[in-house]
């Protein structure tokens, strides 16, 4: 089993697994454009395909394990108060 790993656009990476001319895995951990804006969103998405093959050599099934981490929108800076209290102790005789 061979393995290759390529790293690609906003540090993306994809590890290829293959035994002579057929792949067995595609391993992704990275960005993809899920809304075919033409821009990489900021969601973070990571696959598995398995490929699987019959007696013959031929390819059979392909299953795939996908989860998409989405970003949540950004929150706005609050405005905090902070109240420094100074304390001076008095002692009278």
């Amino acid at each position: 089993m061979l393995l290759s790993s390529v790293i690609t656009e906003k540090a993306s990476l994809t590890n290829v697994e293959w035994s002579g001319d057929k792949i067995s895995k595609i391993t992704f951990n990275g960005f993809l454009d899920l809304d075919s804006d033409g821009t990489i969103d900021t969601d973070s998405v990571s696959y598995t395909q398995q490929y699987t093959y019959g007696n013959l050599g031929k390819l059979t099934l392909i299953s795939e394990n996908r989860t998409v981490f989405r970003r949540a929108a950004p929150v706005p800076p609050s405005t905090t108060l902070t109240l420094c209290c100074f304390c001076k102790n008095k002692i009278y005789l």
